[in-house]
């Protein structure tokens, strides 16, 4: 409780206070995953002395934007990179005066643009993995699996062949994902208590 409290007061000095009051005491949502929460809380938990680290986490969402844009002309090439880029920067309910500064809002998407270029460029066991990342980061992007999932049995039950990139996805995303899974583990104060309590 004491760490809590010294926490909060070390945000609240360096806050604005109309952020405080307008946007902090009034945003009660909390839409982060088990393993989401147990990585977030690692990563939170590390030993500091001032609140000098805090610009630290707040360049780890802008850092990995950027990456995404960078797999995104690695896969598909500069002008599907541009179609990204300007979506993102014209989107109205990711606009950086709402998500800017954040601190773990992007690893999921990161991890699902990762997917789909890697799996564009044939590479199904890391394709796999990024997203079963992505699923367990954010829940939404299990959507992703299922078109894959789809696309594998076409392949296998319809055609009579096998699709060795769509198996290694499979294979990518449960490994991936049983790892995550075991590191957010119980006991009690692990990252699904900690999630469960607060979705």
């Amino acid at each position: 409780w004491k760490a809590f409290r010294r926490d909060v007061e070390a945000f609240r000095r360096t806050m604005a206070q109309e952020h405080w009051s307008g946007r902090i005491l009034s945003d009660y949502g909390y839409n982060g995953t088990p393993a989401w929460t147990a990585v977030g809380a690692w990563l939170t938990n590390l030993p500091r002395e001032s609140t000098e680290w805090l610009w630290l986490y707040a360049w780890i969402d802008p850092l990995l934007y950027l990456t995404s844009f960078a797999l995104i002309a690695w896969a598909f090439g500069l002008r599907a990179m541009t179609l990204a880029c300007l979506v993102w920067g014209l989107g109205h309910s990711w606009d950086y005066t709402f998500i800017g500064g954040a601190f773990g809002r992007a690893p999921w998407l990161i991890s699902a643009v990762a997917s789909v270029c890697l799996l564009k460029k044939r590479r199904g066991l890391l394709a796999g993995a990024a997203w079963g990342c992505s699923s367990l980061l954010r829940l939404f992007p299990v959507v992703l699996g299922v078109g894959i999932a789809v696309k594998l049995a076409h392949s296998l039950l319809l055609r009579r062949a096998s699709a060795p990139p769509l198996k290694r996805f499979l294979l990518g995303g449960t490994l991936v994902s049983l790892l995550l899974a075991a590191f957010t583990w119980p006991p009690p104060s692990s990252g699904y208590q900690i999630g469960r309590a607060h979705v």
